[in-house]
C-alpha cells in the first residue's frame, strides 16, 4: 500500500510544526519523510544545548548504486554540519558493505568530517 500525502497544516504566528509520513515501497523497503515547518518563531530566551556524540553509519553496498550513493553523502553532510555547529558535539564515521569499517574517530572538525563523508566509496 502507497502513503497518503501529507497535508501540511496552516500554522499560527510563532507556532512550530512537525510530521511524518511512511510509505511502502514494496520487499519489504520504507520510505521515510521527516517534515518541519513555521511561521515567523523567534527564541526568546538562549537553550543551553547539550553536547552530544553521534555515529554516522554510511552504506556503501552494492544497493546504494546510482544516485543513492549521492543523496546519502549529501544528507550526511548536511546532519553533520548542522550537529558541529553546537560546541563539544563530536561525530565518528563508520561505514559497510558486507562488513564495517571506521572511517572516522570521533572529530569536532568540520573539514574532517566532510572529507570523510565525500571520500566513502
Amino acid at each position: 500500500a502507497q502513503g497518503s500525502p501529507v497535508v501540511i497544516p496552516t500554522v499560527a504566528q510563532g507556532e512550530i510544526w512537525a510530521g511524518k509520513d511512511v510509505t511502502y515501497k514494496g520487499n519489504g523497503e520504507f520510505e521515510i519523510s521527516l517534515l518541519a515547518g513555521g511561521r515567523n518563531y523567534t527564541m526568546e530566551t538562549e537553550v543551553e544545548k547539550d553536547q552530544y556524540d553521534v555515529v554516522l553509519v554510511l552504506d556503501r553496498s552494492g544497493s546504494m548504486g546510482g544516485d543513492k550513493l549521492a543523496s546519502m553523502k549529501t544528507a550526511a553532510l548536511g546532519a553533520a554540519t548542522s550537529f558541529l555547529k553546537v560546541p563539544g558535539n563530536t561525530i565518528s564515521i563508520i561505514s559497510y558493505n558486507q562488513s564495517p569499517n571506521t572511517n572516522l574517530s570521533y572529530s569536532t572538525s568540520l573539514d574532517n568530517v566532510t572529507n570523510t563523508i565525500v571520500s566513502v566509496k
